[in-house]
């Protein structure tokens, strides 16, 4: 093989790797400090602790949390306490990818873990502030949560953030695509010198 052959080789070889490590790089970070939103609305009614309206018509059905039904103890303060967080205000939804509508009862809850503004740089996670204030219990559904990794306050990407870990991804990718030629390099000439 002609030495331009083989630089050529090398070149393909590393830039490969340099985008395999950045885009996998990229999207690790990207999944760590981003949420996932299908849908914005208004809240514009409140059924009970776990069930309400939005602007566009939907019922929502907060994924993987039960509060007491009309003739159980705390069913007035867990409706209470949702109006509070979320009446009138606009709402970042989460919709189940595994069934998107709760089958049960009349089927036409949407259902979703729900995130509220808490100040410029947290969300609220409203399925886990009913819990967290005791006025639900996890009821973990077959669905695509799961209750036990949530955290009452989430993080929100800016466009700051989301420049800072386009650049370590980069750092990385360059970095680790470095590294591994460099081994692969050194293994491929112990290797034909044996």
């Amino acid at each position: 093989m002609s030495v331009m052959a083989e630089n050529l080789k090398k070149i393909v070889v590393f830039c490969s790797l340099t985008i395999i490590i950045y885009v996998s790089t990229y999207l690790g970070f990207y999944k760590i400090f981003s949420l996932e939103f299908d849908a914005v609305d208004r809240v514009s009614y409140i059924v009970d602790g776990d069930t309400f309206d939005v602007a566009s018509g939907y019922r929502i059905r907060l994924a993987d949390v039960d509060c007491p039904e009309t003739y159980e103890d705390g069913y007035d303060q867990a409706k209470d306490f949702l109006r509070g967080l979320i009446y009138g205000k606009q709402v970042f939804m989460d919709t189940d990818d595994v069934y998107y509508y709760d089958y049960f009862g009349a089927g036409d809850r949407v259902v979703c873990v729900i995130y509220v503004e808490s100040n410029s740089t947290h969300f609220i996670n409203v399925n886990k502030a009913l819990v967290e204030y005791g006025h639900a219990v996890y009821k973990d559904f077959y669905n695509e949560f799961s209750p036990y990794t949530w955290t009452l306050f989430v993080s929100r990407i800016d466009r700051g953030q989301l420049q800072t870990i386009r650049v370590v991804s980069g750092a990385a990718a360059i970095i680790g695509s470095v590294v591994i030629y460099k081994v692969a390099s050194r293994i491929w000439v112990d290797a034909r010198e044996i």
